[in-house]
């Protein structure tokens, strides 16, 4: 950095006066230099919002910012929760103002102010008054939950119905004893926390009671999240759990990836699920769920003859049905017996021109669908490199692949397939041609 920089970046600093986000942005911009900010930032704001050192161990580091924090958590612990209260707000905002967010340690400061003082509510109310974010009164509502006296609970009552409420509901359902009321006010309150809910429940926060509240939740969502939470900490000892398996079939939503492991484990649960959505008509189906293709890949021969038995004619299924044959020949000739899913039979040929495609649209023929509705589901384009005419080339040669194969009925579709090709790609190479000369419309 040239000296000139350097002096800019300082009469920048000086000027800053009582912006200390200025000056933080400058030391940390000057922190992978070898050069030093001679305007210092202000000490609390330093402590709450460190700059990164570069060239030090980052968890010494971390332990040192740490420990500043108890420091500083055990000044303000002696002043006025008003006056720490607003200046954890305008340091906060001050920070957000120059998109400092990591590392920060405002929230630890609170927890350990929270854990030490004898005053909790005074401090709730204080960080409420100055419109402090829920993660600095979280741990002082975890405190008010734990006294459980009238003025605490009624603190947390108000809590529920204000922008503090996630605070509130998480301090209540994580807390040891909370009040009957409250609990049910903030199991009332759990719309969109599914994630929330599951990490909870895997790492242990919640009461045993109210897991099962949970697992029973009317928004089936909650109780997928607990049940997904429960799996990711206990594994197949879940299953034990009453009202654990009926909150995962339950609901069609993706809380997170436990499920997966569930299904992996347990391919008896996967099979209920599935049927359960399909019940349903369920749009997880055409979502592309990355569960549905978990919960049918561990799927045996026998549950997938089951469901293919049980899939409606008029559900949007054939993402599913692809999914339940793939290349099974009895599965897919199983299909092709069912005539309420006749529309669905050509699904498992969609794609590339190979060995197993020529077995499956042996049976096809066989099963009276035309060599004409064969070429059509064998070009499909799901992307591709190269020009238009090129992966045209590429269809000739896969359908005249076709009329070489030892199945005599096989010869019909290349014929007909490499016609059409043949035509599309000579079109295509024309269009090019006439592009590379003229230029594109």
């Amino acid at each position: 950095m040239t000296a000139f920089a350097i002096r800019v970046a300082q009469g920048v600093a000086s000027l800053a006066g009582a912006r200390p986000a200025v000056s933080h942005m400058l030391r940390r911009i000057l922190s992978r230099t070898s050069q030093t900010l001679q305007v210092g930032i202000d000490p609390e704001f330093e402590i709450l919002f460190p700059v990164r050192e570069f060239e030090t161990d980052w968890r010494v580091e971390q332990e040192n910012q740490l420990k500043e924090a108890g420091i500083l958590a055990s000044q303000w612990i002696d002043q006025p929760p008003a006056v720490v209260a607003k200046k954890l707000v305008d340091y906060q905002r001050e920070a957000a103002s120059a998109s400092i967010s990591h590392p920060q340690w405002s929230a630890e400061v609170c927890c350990q102010i929270a854990a030490k003082t004898d005053q909790p509510l005074l401090w709730a109310q204080a960080l409420r008054d100055a419109d402090a974010s829920g993660d600095f009164i979280r741990p002082f509502l975890g405190r008010l939950n734990e006294i459980a006296d009238k003025a605490a609970n009624e603190f947390l009552r108000e809590c529920l119905d204000t922008p503090l409420h996630i605070a509130a509901v998480t301090a209540i359902l994580t807390g040891k004893d909370p009040a009957p009321d409250l609990v049910e006010l903030a199991l009332a309150r759990l719309e969109g926390r599914g994630d929330a809910v599951s990490f909870w429940c895997a790492q242990g926060l919640v009461r045993e009671d109210l897991i099962e509240r949970l697992l029973a939740h009317p928004d089936k969502t909650i109780a997928a999240a607990a049940a997904g939470g429960l799996w990711h900490r206990e594994q197949s000892k879940a299953l034990s759990r009453p009202g654990w398996r009926d909150a995962v079939v339950a609901s069609g939503e993706e809380p997170d990836f436990n499920l997966e492991g569930a299904f992996r484990a347990h391919a008896d649960i996967a099979a209920d699920w599935l049927a359960k959505r399909i019940t349903e008509n369920s749009d997880v189906f055409w979502r592309h769920s990355h569960l549905v293709e978990t919960a049918v890949g561990v799927l045996n021969v026998v549950r997938r003859r089951k469901l293919l038995s049980e899939i409606p004619s008029e559900v949007w299924t054939q993402d599913l049905i692809v999914l339940l044959v793939g290349d099974d020949l009895e599965l897919y000739r199983t299909l092709l017996e069912t005539d309420r899913l006749k529309d669905f039979h050509l699904g498992p040929l969609h794609g590339s021109i190979d060995e197993k495609w020529v077995v499956k649209a042996t049976m096809a023929l066989k099963a009276g669908h035309s060599p004409e509705a064969l070429v059509e589901v064998a070009i499909v384009f799901d992307g591709w490199i190269g020009s238009v005419s090129q992966v045209w080339n590429g269809l000739v040669e896969r359908f005249e692949w076709l009329k070489q194969q030892p199945e005599q009925s096989m010869h019909g579709v290349g014929e007909i397939g490499s016609k059409l090709a043949t035509e599309k790609r000579d079109r295509a190479r024309a269009l090019e041609k006439e592009a590379a000369i003229h230029g594109y419309d």
